[in-house]
């Protein structure tokens, strides 16, 4: 099978392009600058996508950064304009089939249960942005699935809230806790997505679905960041607020019965520690 995959030299498309050759496909992997990846392409996706190529699946893993102090301007550019570009090759080059990484940003305020039924809710510029190139892509008449990511973990993990709180557990500095009573399982292992969408390919797909992803099991986020300090052994003083007012747990069972299989919260806890650990002991961040 042929894949491309656009934002194959970040986090999440890098992997992915590990697993899909560790099958034994080939696989196009869409950059902005080159590596040493057997079959990269070097382009700037705002520009248009060239590759000739006779592709089965594309991966629409690229996207503007929400963490880089990106403005609207950018996130317009880097998730709607890009997903137009990626659209347009898909047309042009008569692919069938796409796969599209959303984010949970998307649905906006989110309170209690998030599942396929829920609305969007006022997001925020990122996700409103990364919500528009989710209804072009399901709506483009293209064989689609679209997955819902919550934060995602790793090593060389991109930053995201655990990464920042179980640091600060680690170096024992402050940690204030809000919403501290709420449900949390919103957290997954980039193994586990990225072993997701290569079952997806290598079985086909029909017709348009999105798949929220989520940890095997909750947890309470006081409980979460207790078993985190007691992992590390750590001499922090956290604060909690005593809150559930503002939280949100994710229902997965769509993603779970398409075949997705995650982590539990225990897991990933220790995936999470093991990667700070790393870093704070000098393991670099490729």
């Amino acid at each position: 099978m042929n894949i491309a995959i656009t934002g194959a030299a970040g986090f999440i498309g890098s992997k992915l392009g590990d697993y899909f050759e560790k099958k034994g496909h080939s696989v196009y992997r869409i950059v902005r600058s080159p590596n040493n990846k057997e079959k990269c392409f070097t382009c700037n996706i705002e520009q248009g996508i060239n590759l000739d190529a006779n592709i089965d699946v594309i991966i629409h893993a690229a996207s503007a950064n929400p963490n880089s102090g990106a403005c609207i301007e950018d996130y317009i550019i880097g998730n709607i304009d890009t997903t137009r570009k990626v659209l347009r090759y898909v047309l042009k080059q008569g692919i069938k089939k796409i796969i599209y990484f959303g984010a949970v940003s998307s649905y906006g305020k989110i309170k209690g249960e998030l599942n396929g039924s829920s609305y969007h809710i006022e997001p925020e510029e990122y996700g409103l942005t990364k919500f528009l190139a989710q209804k072009l892509i399901s709506n483009s008449g293209i064989s689609n699935r679209i997955l819902i990511m919550p934060g995602v973990i790793g090593r060389n993990c991109n930053t995201n809230w655990i990464l920042n709180t179980t640091r600060k557990l680690y170096k024992n500095e402050f940690v204030s806790i809000y919403n501290s009573e709420g449900m949390f399982n919103n957290i997954v292992s980039v193994d586990d997505v990225c072993k997701f969408v290569v079952s997806l390919c290598e079985r086909g797909f029909e017709g348009s679905q999105t798949y929220l992803l989520s940890a095997k099991d909750v947890i309470i986020v006081r409980d979460l960041i207790e078993k985190i300090k007691n992992k590390l052994g750590s001499l922090s003083k956290v604060e909690y607020d005593g809150k559930n007012d503002q939280g949100f747990y994710i229902d997965s069972k769509d993603a779970v019965a398409a075949g997705f299989l995650s982590k539990s919260i225990d897991e990933l806890i220790d995936e999470i520690c093991d990667e700070v650990i790393r870093r704070e002991k000098g393991g670099e961040v490729i």
